[in-house]
């Protein structure tokens, strides 16, 4: 077991550690309340947060980071949307799970959770095709401003459709209001952003990032007749720039490519 506690700074990472030992009641494992930062980092027999028994105690989570741990099946279970401590973190990094195909085991209630997350990096995901439900995504993550999502070869769509019951409810338009910035990279199969019949944009989006995102038609969340005056980048490959789909699109080629850099 490998871990270090930084009381100035109260980060606290657990790297190569035995999370079974904190389910069964063994005290060597325990996370001081204050704790603001976590990182947990190769610790092979997570299965997901809730493992962490004396998590629930943690008061003021601010930012969570986790990486290759192969044991980990997704980052919440229903359980673990008990878990109170996430209403307010506000980071979540999430890096090098391979066998993953799902973000969160199944829809959580509205109850706060992600409610002030702000920073949401996913990277390395091979085998997800899907990051969020639409339904998921509009409770629970209107306060994100930075969304990051690369390395991911089989994702299809960012945000997608959940139940039928969501899909039965009559389509709407949903502003995601503090969204500032936006990357795609090395995505090969997406397609969508919002495959949802519901549309999606930013009114506050200051920086779009797509780099080898091959089969993306669209610059995702721009849903008006005009860009919002808050854009001020909008980096891209020229060969994709030009691919592009602008038939039913608001913001025309011209309008907005005084915007891009491009990257070769």
């Amino acid at each position: 077991m490998v871990g270090f506690y930084r009381p100035y700074t109260k980060i606290v990472c657990l790297r190569k550690c035995k999370i079974s030992e904190a389910r069964a009641g063994n005290e060597s494992l325990v996370l001081p309340t204050d704790v603001k930062t976590l990182i947990i980092r190769e610790c092979k027999d997570v299965t997901c947060l809730c493992d962490i028994a004396s998590l629930q105690t943690v008061t003021d989570l601010r930012k969570l980071k986790t990486r290759d741990c192969s044991g980990m099946q997704n980052i919440l279970c229903p359980s673990c949307c008990k878990l109170y401590h996430l209403q307010s973190l506000e980071e979540l990094y999430i890096q090098d799970f391979k066998d993953w195909s799902v973000l969160i085991e199944r829809e959580i209630s509205s109850t706060g959770t992600f409610s002030s997350l702000k920073i949401l990096w996913i990277d390395n995901f091979p085998n997800m095709e899907r990051l969020f439900t639409y339904e998921l995504f509009s409770s629970n993550l209107q306060n994100v401003e930075d969304i990051r999502v690369c390395c991911c070869e089989k994702m299809v769509e960012i945000v997608g459709k959940g139940s039928e019951e969501e899909e039965a409810i009559e389509a709407t338009i949903l502003n995601v209001p503090k969204l500032k910035r936006l990357t795609l990279r090395q995505l090969p199969n997406l397609k969508s952003f919002c495959s949802s019949r519901n549309t999606m944009f930013s009114s506050s989006l200051e920086s779009i990032e797509i780099i080898d995102c091959p089969k993306l038609r669209r610059i995702p969340l721009l849903g008006g007749e005009e860009c919002p005056a808050s854009l001020q980048k909008i980096m891209v490959q020229p060969s994709w720039w030009d691919s592009l789909d602008w038939n039913h699109f608001g913001p025309t080629k011209v309008a907005l490519q005084t915007l891009c850099q491009f990257e070769f």
